[in-house]
């Protein structure tokens, strides 16, 4: 399975590619929730995405897990 996710800010929004490793990760994820990512800008359609390689869900709790 792989996860397509819009990100957004005050700003601007991003549609995000998660793959198949990754994406047996994340847990409890939902909207809302602040995320660190990286991973690669890629060009697709006239869109930019990013291909996630990394993802930390932020956590006030101390517990910084995806």
């Amino acid at each position: 399975n792989m996860a397509f996710l819009t990100a957004s800010d005050e700003s601007d929004s991003i549609d995000l590619v998660v793959f198949p490793q990754l994406f047996m990760t994340l847990n409890n994820l939902k909207v809302g929730d602040i995320i660190f990512i990286q991973g690669k800008v890629t060009k697709r359609f006239d869109n930019y995405q990013i291909n996630v390689e990394f993802l930390n869900k932020y956590s006030t709790g101390g517990d910084n897990n995806a």
